[in-house]
């Protein structure tokens, strides 16, 4: 009788092993534009997503559902800000946290 490592089907675990080595090799981009670049706040989403895209599926296969890990990752970034707003000297994040015109 052979033994099962997992209930799962080997290409699943294959597939997710694959990503897990792309994930682990994910570099997070220093920005390439200037402070005041129209485009500087997407060029931040593109050289986070596949980060915030990894902690997602992380969390999903760890049995939490999407919406769940959505909610909560909107509530900590939100938390987040906060609490950098409220640093005594943190005048350079109060200004980041502010709307740019």
């Amino acid at each position: 009788m052979a033994l099962r490592s997992s209930t799962m089907p080997s290409d699943v675990l294959t597939r997710f092993f694959e990503r897990l080595k792309f994930i682990r090799w994910a570099k997070i981009y220093p920005p390439d534009v200037p402070s005041n670049d129209p485009d500087r706040f997407l060029r931040c989403q593109d050289a986070l997503h596949l980060e915030f895209a990894a902690l997602v599926d992380r969390a999903v296969a760890a049995g939490w559902r999407a919406d769940e890990v959505l909610t909560t990752i909107i509530e900590l970034a939100d938390n987040h800000a906060l609490m950098l707003a409220a640093r005594p000297s943190s005048k350079k994040s109060r200004l980041a946290l502010q709307p740019q015109p």
